[in-house]
């Protein structure tokens, strides 16, 4: 996968690392998105929790007022309906009352309910919620129950979550619930509103990397194209970027050892095979190769050809010589005879 990578032009380099990061964007969107949705439901648990709980003490005010005498078992037990019945929490949303059979006790929204077994009543899903409320009630003493429920304005029943909670003295089953539909606008707000920005993040990105990606590849397919040249011994091409960033800087420095290859050490060299043996250039430093080689080539072109000229020099001597001495027994041998 590196490699693949490693092997991959700058530009798709960039675009790659871009959706990466756009991925991990869009996977941390999904999370919170998650989390609001977990968080939004969770206040609504709570809200009604804390209604029930606290209507809870209502019922268990008449209980107490049975239990001591002051009132009969059914005194209390309509009195307690009764306030239950006209009680509200967050607007208009209702208490109702069942029992664990279960039959309907108290329903102020749907009163013709009252004094039926609602065992066989279910939602759109097939879910027995009032079997659910009693067993809830029956097992843990309190719990959430999530359900459909018709809502008044809408045709299709509607999410809810309840909360019911036990009157283990009369075995009633006091329960409220909270329609999920204003959580489900708000998601859908709040999703909409969320991909609208990831939309705007995401042709932003990609014009930003489009950008990039051009202004580095296109440098680096320029200085490219300059270094296979000059493989080849052509020394013409320049790069001509001017910017002030680190490609740039590049770019520049490859454009001034071009010249520096073309204006000193070519020059040099055709100098020195025009036979102009006295080439000096100035090294940057001790450690510039080729122009100290280039001044070390001269220098020692220099030695040879004064060594050649000194041999020669020798050898015209040697010649004078030889003839001398020819001449001389030439003489000897005319005077002899």
């Amino acid at each position: 996968m590196l490699k693949m990578f490693n092997n991959m032009r700058m530009a798709k380099k960039i675009f790659t690392l871009c959706s990466f990061i756009i991925l991990a964007f869009g996977c941390t969107i999904g999370f919170v998105y998650s989390e609001l949705k977990f968080n939004l439901k969770k206040g609504k648990d709570e809200v009604v929790q804390r209604a029930v709980e606290s209507t809870w003490g209502i019922i268990d005010h008449y209980v107490q007022q049975a239990s001591s005498g002051k009132m009969t078992t059914e005194e209390a037990q309509f009195a307690a309906k009764e306030a239950i019945r006209h009680t509200r929490f967050e607007g208009n949303n209702y208490f109702w009352i069942n029992t664990l059979d279960p039959v309907m006790v108290m329903h102020p929204i749907k009163p013709e309910l009252e004094g039926k077994n609602l065992s066989a009543n279910k939602d759109p899903d097939g879910k027995a919620l009032f079997v659910e409320f009693a067993q809830v009630a029956r097992t843990s003493g309190e719990g959430f129950v999530q359900y459909k429920w018709a809502k008044q304005g809408v045709a299709e029943p509607v999410a809810k979550t309840s909360f019911v909670k036990l009157v283990p003295e009369w075995q009633w089953v006091l329960g409220a619930g909270l329609y999920l539909d204003d959580i489900e606008a708000q998601l859908a707000e709040i999703f909409w509103l969320i991909s609208g920005i990831v939309l705007a993040v995401m042709l932003g990105s990609f014009a930003l990397v489009f950008f990039l990606a051009r202004s580095v590849s296109k440098p680096l397919t320029k200085t490219v194209e300059m270094i296979e040249d000059m493989e080849k011994g052509r020394l013409s091409k320049r790069i001509g970027l001017q910017q002030s960033d680190e490609i740039g800087q590049m770019a520049q420095a490859m454009d001034r050892f071009a010249d520096s290859l073309q204006n000193e050490v070519i020059v040099s060299l055709q100098k020195l095979a025009d036979g102009d043996l006295r080439v000096q250039v100035e090294a940057k430093d001790e450690q510039d190769v080729i122009r100290g080689t280039l001044n070390k080539l001269g220098s020692d072109l220099n030695d040879i050809m004064g060594q050649i000229g000194t041999a020669a020099e020798q050898i015209a001597s040697g010649s004078s010589q030889v003839s001398d001495s020819s001449q001389s027994l030439s003489q000897g041998a005319t005077e002899s005879a």
